[in-house]
């Protein structure tokens, strides 16, 4: 194996090793408080109109 690809192997794994130790800080630390919804939170949307979708106006 050359050195070349040994070096691009190499920094893949480093690479990977950094972006797997991300991931897990993020859904252990971020993630988790995206799932909760506040108690506080309206959810109700209350819509009045009309709507055309155009398919076939000439």
């Amino acid at each position: 194996m050359s050195s070349q690809t040994s070096k691009a192997i190499w920094i893949t794994g480093v690479l990977g090793v950094i972006l797997l130790g991300f991931g897990i800080i993020w859904d252990v630390a971020v993630f988790d408080r995206f799932e909760q919804v506040p108690d506080d939170l309206d959810r109700t949307a209350d819509i009045e109109g009309t709507y055309t979708l155009g398919l076939f106006d000439n």
